[in-house]
Order: C-alpha cells, then sequence, then structure tokens
C-alpha cells in the first residue's frame, strides 16, 4: 500500500466546467482584494479554458473543486482525473 500526502502539488486538465469553476473563485479572489485597498498583490489568472493544466496542493483543489466531486456531478477535471508525482506515493502499513 502506498500513502500520498494531501499538501503535496498535483495537476488536472481543466473541463469547461472547471475553468469556469476556477475563473470565478479567482475572480471573486480579486475583487475582494480590490475591495479591501489591496494594490501591490498581483491578479490571480481569470481566463481558463477547458483543456488547461492547473497545477495546485491536492487539499486546495479538494476545497476549490469539492462541491462537484460528487456521483452524478459533471467533473471539473477532463476524464475525472488527477495527475502525481511517483516520487511523492511512500510505502505505508494500515
Amino acid at each position: 500500500m502506498k500513502k500520498f500526502n494531501m499538501n503535496n502539488f498535483v495537476k488536472v486538465k481543466l473541463s469547461s466546467k472547471g475553468a469556469e469553476i476556477k475563473n470565478m473563485i479567482n475572480s471573486d479572489t480579486n475583487q475582494f482584494f480590490e475591495n479591501g485597498g489591496i494594490k501591490n498583490i498581483k491578479k490571480l489568472k481569470e481566463d481558463y479554458v477547458e483543456g488547461d493544466i492547473y497545477e495546485q496542493q491536492l487539499w486546495i483543489i479538494m476545497s476549490d473543486f469539492g462541491s462537484c466531486l460528487i456521483n452524478g456531478s459533471e467533473s471539473p477535471f477532463i476524464d475525472g482525473e488527477i495527475y502525481f508525482n511517483d516520487d511523492d506515493l511512500k510505502d505505508a502499513e494500515v
């Protein structure tokens, strides 16, 4: 058996639904900073499209897309796949 830490980075290929969700989250975050008067911060990307690769820690991806990671929902990732580095897998006993 193997284990994988949720703080490790993974990659996903965004579906059209995933791109829509990520753009909405980033737009809301950018607006929050702007409304708060924070000017010296790089704006988050708001123009993801289907097929874009998105890389982030697994727990953040689960938080951002968790509401549509259920049976019957349109997947935010192409083919429902999450890509990870083999080196991040560690031996484990359960």
